[in-house]
């Protein structure tokens, strides 16, 4: 495939437990997406950290969902909205289908998910030694 993935992110980045393997779940199921089911040829993602929000993006330029897409039908969809539902973040998607200009069309991915403290101190008693 003749796909392309470029990924944004501080060098320095921080990302406490269990909010580490949560984003990191989700770049998966992301990037899986994109090279399985994307009709895109270039891909954006991007991961940063403000103000104690996590935010996430991918966009897929040359993608697009078809009329009959249904979030229900897809599992990674649905697995990202789920871990959402319980830590208090949302998912939104765009789909920006320009039938003329099919290079200019494109699908974006949105997470946010605030860091709350408790489930960091949470996270931090109840691991192992």
């Amino acid at each position: 495939m003749d796909k392309h993935l470029e990924f944004y992110c501080d060098e320095n980045i921080f990302i406490p437990s269990p909010y580490d393997r949560i984003i990191y779940k989700f770049i998966h199921e992301m990037v899986t997406n994109f090279y399985k089911h994307s009709k895109g040829y270039f891909s954006e993602l991007n991961l940063k950290i403000e103000d104690d929000i996590i935010f996430l993006d991918i966009k897929n330029f040359g993608d697009y969902l078809d009329e009959n897409f249904n979030k229900s039908n897809h599992f990674g969809i649905n697995f990202i909205e789920e871990i959402l539902n319980i830590y208090g973040g949302n998912a939104v998607v765009k789909n920006n289908f320009k039938e003329d200009l099919i290079e200019e069309t494109y699908v974006e991915f949105i997470i946010r998910l605030a860091i709350q403290e408790e489930m960091v101190n949470e996270s931090f008693i109840n691991r192992r030694s």
